[in-house]
């Protein structure tokens, strides 16, 4: 799955031509071949977002290679999805999550603060019929005694119509 990996990361680094590990005394760390150098140079270097979306990429394709022989679909947990994700390619990282969930039987269940990452979301939900996706507001209860936490769930066209209004969801 390198090349679902590499298409993943060129949103962020169109200069990624290749990606390798290298072994270092404690572990192995992950290297890119850039198209306008001559040396690797470590992923790390390319900053917060890259690395933060190569982690979730590679959790997304081994957590499916790990259950294969199980024949069953799996789950993925991301804790504050967007953070280190610039804002303006919040819709284009959802939609290769979304195909690479929908391609590798993967459930991705994902949180977020940030209205950007919202209305990524919802963009990239609207722009393939195939893609499914729900979004669910955790809320207290409006009862000052009652601390119950309910949740709202929002289908494809309430997210869609909720972005578009700037209804708070979050």
């Amino acid at each position: 799955m390198e090349e679902e990996v590499l298409q993943a990361l060129r949103l962020l680094a169109p200069r990624i031509d290749r990606i390798s590990f290298k072994e270092t005394d404690r572990n192995r760390i992950p290297i890119v071949k850039l198209t306008d150098q001559l040396a690797p140079v470590p992923l790390r270097s390319l900053g917060d977002g890259v690395n933060r979306l190569f982690g979730i990429v590679l959790a997304l394709v081994s957590n499916r290679q790990q259950l294969t022989l199980l024949n069953q679909g799996s789950l993925l947990l991301i804790d504050e999805i967007d953070t280190g994700l610039h804002w303006t390619v919040q819709d284009q990282i959802w939609k290769v999550l979304f195909r690479l969930a929908q391609e590798l039987n993967v459930q991705i269940v994902a949180t977020t603060h940030s209205w950007d990452c919202i209305e990524g979301f919802s963009e990239a939900l609207q722009s393939d019929d195939t893609f499914d996706g729900q979004l669910i507001s955790l809320r207290k209860s409006r009862k000052p005694e009652d601390n119950t936490i309910h949740p709202v769930f929002y289908d494809r066209r309430e997210i869609a119509v909720a972005t578009k209004e700037r209804i708070e969801v979050r």
